[in-house]
């Protein structure tokens, strides 16, 4: 019933130094030679990239502002669709903290509300469209936080428990800490509240309909990637990235090469290239070491946890064409085309997951939120 918060589930993009402090949780640095990456014509570079418009006319988008109705500062955490999101916001006497159903032209459903100094509170947010899923963490006694899964149907009812035996949760603000898969919710915890003499992972999942909780360790620490791929976690040592299926046991291992810092999904890694004045290139490839190309030079930060996007796109920022460290730009890398495209000025925060990638703009009071549909593009 506990739960670990190795990440949060919300990030600022002025807190770019301290996602690449993160990413090193899952990355390493190795004496092996760095190599080069594959590089696709780049005729744009000198005009600077193109806007999102241009490149996709057809591109499915949102706007919204960030003030409900009665008056509260609505954060979305999770879109179902371009009209439909799951966010929080605090009460109006900001004693405590609701997780909403936000749908257009339609009155906010509350589906929880735990109070505001509880911390992170709410994590995990899942939906399969049908319900959504979420974990509601609080202090418990002597100082273990205990985590609780519940469920929601999305066309209306109440908020269920689905279970209390969670064990020690580890949440790393990524899409795929709870993971609905097969009429199943599965999540990664830590067996004996950290205090084992040897690194091991849980990987639990309960039935949608409630029942019991089953339950598999692996030895050694692992994060949720794609399901059923599990990633291990490193502490910046010299071991690689190993992929793990929970599945039938298959491995695959991804090595990066000297003064790089590695991050592996199921699917692609996050390599940054470090030289003698900090981060100097970022890199994706496979797993396996092939198809690695060039995303952005070391002015660019991932702007979210998760790699590559729908297996295809690397949200980014970096500052303004002026130079401004407080004006940044939201970039979106596709790695299809292998272009880089413009997507806004002058963010707030961004957020990207489930195929859809969202940001705000403006300052607090006057705050709006745009949605992305990447599907779409």
């Amino acid at each position: 019933m506990t739960g670990r918060h190795r990440h949060p589930a919300t990030r600022p993009i002025a807190a770019g130094a301290a996602l690449v402090a993160a990413l090193a949780v899952g990355g390493l640095l190795l004496a092996m030679p760095t190599p080069e990456p594959e590089q696709a014509p780049d005729r744009s570079r000198a005009a600077g990239p193109s806007r999102l418009s241009d490149a996709w006319p057809k591109a499915r988008t949102g706007e919204y502002d960030s003030t409900l109705a009665d008056g509260a500062s609505y954060t979305p955490i999770l879109f179902l669709n371009l009209t439909t999101s799951v966010g929080t916001a605090p009460t109006l006497d900001q004693e405590r903290e609701r997780l909403l159903l936000v749908a257009k032209g339609r009155k906010p459903r509350r589906l929880g509300s735990l109070p505001a100094e509880v911390g992170p509170g709410f994590n995990g947010v899942v939906s399969d469209g049908e319900r959504v899923v979420w974990a509601e963490t609080v202090p418990g006694s002597q100082g273990v936080a205990k985590t609780t899964l519940w469920i929601a149907e999305v066309s209306g009812g109440e908020a269920r428990t689905l279970t209390t035996d969670t064990g020690d949760v580890i949440f790393f603000g990524s899409q795929h800490d709870l993971q609905v898969v097969g009429g199943r919710l599965h999540w990664a915890s830590q067996p004996g509240a950290g205090k084992q003499k040897r690194p091991a992972t849980e990987i639990r999942s309960v039935p949608l309909s409630g029942g019991k909780v089953e339950v598999r360790t692996f030895d050694g620490g692992y994060s949720m990637a794609g399901w059923p791929w599990l990633a291990s976690i490193t502490r910046g040592g010299s071991e690689p990235v190993t992929l793990k299926r929970a599945t039938g046991g298959r491995t695959v291992t991804a090595r990066p090469g000297a003064g790089e810092l590695l991050t592996c999904g199921a699917r692609w890694c996050r390599v940054i290239v470090l030289g003698d004045q900090g981060r100097t290139r970022l890199d994706v490839m496979k797993p396996n070491g092939s198809a690695r190309r060039r995303v952005a030079g070391g002015d660019a930060t991932p702007a979210v946890v998760d790699i590559m996007l729908l297996g295809r796109f690397e949200p980014l920022t970096a500052a303004a064409r002026n130079g401004s460290a407080a004006d940044q730009r939201l970039l979106l890398y596709d790695g299809k085309t292998r272009r880089t495209v413009l997507v806004a000025d002058s963010l707030g925060t961004v957020h990207g997951r489930d195929g859809f990638l969202w940001w705000s703009v403006g300052e607090a009071e006057v705050k709006r939120w745009h949605v992305l549909d990447l599907r779409s593009l």
